[in-house]
């Protein structure tokens, strides 16, 4: 068996240092000091809770009786509208893209989207409805739904980049949504993967996305994250995915 390591004295006396200097320090100095490591994570993540938040809103105010099916509809169109927009703008963001400079295509391609989410606010209100306060719903039970618009917003987020960062590199990062600890078998392979932003949009390949036939958790839930990055282009195809 080999020796264990003892630290020097000198060694001790540097990290005694470090951590005296780390205690003096205010919350706001020792959050500056880590936010240049996290910050986009962490912002990404923020703006997805407060998506979240806005529709857990609207929710509540339908199941409780605040609002009828109309006035829902009309609320969740305007979060769906505020929120998945600025999704694309942060994501295009990340690949130095102003809201001012998207192309005709990307402008499109949110707006399509946005369209495509609108469709399935009826039916979530009617649900809701079904399953409100005076039939004796849960409301906790209506906000494990909320989750998969929660989702789409880091979608959005993706399929921006994806289209703004097309001569840039991405690599596939597992848990890159906060709180997110399992990855399911085609995420697994794909950890690490480094693409070309218009490759990953060729193959039809990325994140979220439900329902992702490409991935084996069908991208409901995914936590996974495209990220520019400066290491190098993987070589050959893609793994085979499960």
């Amino acid at each position: 068996m080999g020796k264990t390591a003892v630290p020097t004295p000198s060694i001790l006396a540097e990290v005694t240092a470090v951590l005296a200097t780390w205690a003096m320090l205010s919350e706001a100095e020792k959050v500056a000091l880590l936010r240049p490591c996290h910050i986009q994570l962490t912002e990404q993540s923020r703006s997805a809770d407060q998506y979240g938040s806005s529709i857990r809103g609207n929710v509540r105010a339908l199941w409780s009786g605040a609002v009828d099916v109309e006035q829902f509809m009309i609320a969740m169109r305007a979060t769906v509208q505020r929120g998945l927009t600025q999704a694309w703008h942060e994501g295009a963001g990340e690949c130095g893209i102003k809201p001012d400079e998207l192309t005709d295509a990307e402008t499109k391609a949110l707006e399509a989207a946005v369209r495509s989410e609108y469709s399935y606010i009826f039916a979530f209100g009617e649900y809701i409805e079904a399953n409100n306060k005076a039939n004796k719903g849960r409301l906790q039970d209506l906000y494990g739904r909320v989750s998969l618009w929660v989702n789409r917003y880091l979608d959005i987020t993706n399929r921006a980049k994806v289209m703004a960062c097309r001569d840039q590199k991405l690599e596939w990062v597992l848990n890159y949504v906060r709180g997110t600890k399992e990855s399911c078998p085609s995420c697994k392979k794909l950890a690490g993967q480094v693409r070309r932003g218009s490759m990953w949009e060729r193959w039809g390949v990325r994140p979220q996305s439900p329902p992702n036939r490409r991935l084996a958790c069908g991208g409901w839930k995914c936590g996974c994250g495209l990220v520019p990055t400066d290491k190098p282009v993987s070589r050959g195809r893609l793994p085979t995915l499960p």
